[in-house]
């Protein structure tokens, strides 16, 4: 009989235990108060969005977060923010010059005929693609 109930109280604990680490493991969110607090300052730091030791301190304070947290959703911040100017500069055709030029002096350098080909279709394509963006930007 002890046995038994020795038994049950340990599946208890177990199943108490899990349920702990369940709810310890859950990812949450920021509240919008503390979100909008952190997004107020990388916006009025967007030159340099890094904030000293003692800054993160006080965000961290005024937010209820730990320091880790506001280091953690500053870099992950301007990780966003890198990807998202990457990706607005290649719809643009910002780097379109650029890979021209890269091609031109490739195919002035190549002497495979077969390579020489893929350059010029590269190349057709670039000339074709700076031709949609000079005519999408002159309409806006």
């Amino acid at each position: 009989m002890e046995l038994e109930t020795k038994q049950i109280i340990a599946n208890k604990v177990m199943g108490f235990q899990a349920k702990i680490a369940d709810v310890t493991k859950r990812r949450r969110n920021f509240s919008k108060e503390a979100t909008a607090i952190l997004q107020e300052y990388y916006e009025n730091h967007l030159a340099h969005p890094y904030p000293t030791e003692e800054e993160k301190a006080v965000l961290a304070e005024k937010c209820h977060i730990s320091v880790q947290q506001v280091s953690n959703w500053f870099g992950n911040r301007r990780i966003r923010t890198k990807k998202s100017q990457f990706s607005q500069d290649l719809k643009s055709g910002k780097f379109i010059p650029e890979l021209l030029h890269l091609l031109k002096n490739s195919l002035s350098c190549c002497r495979n005929e077969n390579q020489r080909d893929h350059i010029v279709e590269a190349l057709v394509m670039l000339r074709k693609q700076i031709h949609i963006c000079d005519t999408t930007s002159k309409r806006s």
